[in-house]
């Protein structure tokens, strides 16, 4: 009996100290919430830096001077063909004097070029703020580069004497091609939404906002990690791996493309590129290497603390099982057996 009250109360004693364990669905679907969360903001402040840093230093200008369009082929209809080719098929094919080597020649030309820098110079000071005015393409900015600026240069390599029947005959050509062309510019950043936002983020004022959403982000994660008692190494992982993916993503990307371009020259389609490519994409690589690096440096300290926690807590569990103490049982005692000199009592005799 003393035995079984004992245990009775014990169990009553382990029954009243245990507490529910938590369920641990809230921390994992709370996770992967705030890991796409913070991959997003992550992927936006990329993008506005490099917007930011490309149209600063006038990298898309700057590549453009250095690049060679008469290397260029383009392949239209499942038919590959120089791209002064392709240009004197679609916009000068019906033109009384000009010739495939005249639209060849005008490509290798600087002059042609400086028309389209000018169009994104000014399309860069939009973006950036500078003006409210968006730019237009105009195909008489290359005709009057053919017709005027060119002509003798041109005349002299092909023997081509750019008249007033070529240049109607050019205008007709590209009068709804260049049109389309602004529209469709001017549907991304020239109005609504489209035009708020992307041009916000081409500037400082909109890298640092990206920069501060992701900062909100790892503070939702602390604030969610310390009140839900989650793990804080996986938290901090989770932080970095986010940070440092599209990073990781942008520079292996880079690193392949100028490999295959520059070094090897595999992708001839782009060998056109291969003077203006490092500067197209340096503007993109510089903010990855950063970001890279600082969610490298998060996930390395989630890691350690991951495998610490795990340490510490082990070791805690040890020590409280050895200094767990051992009950033990009492022996049954054995009952009591009345003596023969208890039973026999003296009975009265009688008188």
């Amino acid at each position: 009996m003393a035995k079984k009250h004992v245990e009775s109360k014990t169990a009553v004693h382990d029954a009243g100290n245990k507490t529910p364990k938590k369920s641990g669905t809230g921390a994992v679907i709370g996770s992967i919430v705030l890991f796409i969360l913070t991959l997003l903001m992550a992927v936006l402040l990329l993008c506005s830096s490099t917007l930011a840093l490309s149209l600063q230093q006038h990298s898309v200008e700057k590549a453009v001077q250095q690049t060679n369009f008469s290397q260029l082929e383009w392949t239209d209809d499942g038919i590959t063909q120089n791209f002064g080719q392709w240009i004197y098929t679609w916009y000068m094919d019906g033109a009384p004097n000009l010739t495939p080597e005249y639209a060849q020649a005008a490509l290798s030309h600087t002059e042609t070029k400086a028309v389209l820098c000018d169009y994104l110079a000014q399309l860069r000071t939009y973006l950036l703020g500078e003006s409210d005015d968006l730019p237009q393409l105009d195909a008489a900015a290359f005709v009057d580069v053919l017709q005027y600026d060119l002509a003798a240069k041109l005349e002299q390599e092909t023997g081509v004497t750019f008249t007033d029947a070529d240049r109607s005959y050019v205008l007709w050509a590209t009068d709804e091609d260049f049109p389309e062309w602004n529209e469709t510019v001017s549907d991304l950043v020239g109005g609504g939404i489209g035009k708020t936002v992307i041009r916000f983020f081409c500037t400082l004022p909109g890298v640092i906002t990206a920069g501060a959403l992701t900062v909100v982000m790892l503070i939702l994660w602390l604030i969610f990690a310390i009140k839900g008692h989650w793990r804080k190494g996986r938290m901090l992982t989770g932080i970095g791996v986010s940070v440092a993916v599209p990073s990781l993503l942008v520079l292996l990307s880079s690193g392949i493309l100028l490999l295959l371009v520059d070094v090897l020259d595999v992708i001839t389609a782009l060998s056109f590129l291969s003077n203006g490519l490092s500067l197209i994409l340096v503007p993109a690589i510089l903010p990855s290497l950063g970001y890279l690096l600082c969610g490298v440096v998060i996930a390395a300290i989630g890691i350690c603390t991951n495998t610490a926690g795990k340490a510490r807590c082990a070791k805690k569990q040890q020590s409280e099982t050895n200094a767990e103490p051992k009950t033990e049982t009492a022996a049954p005692q054995p009952e009591e057996v009345p003596t023969a000199s208890e039973d026999a009592k003296p009975t009265p005799e009688p008188e």
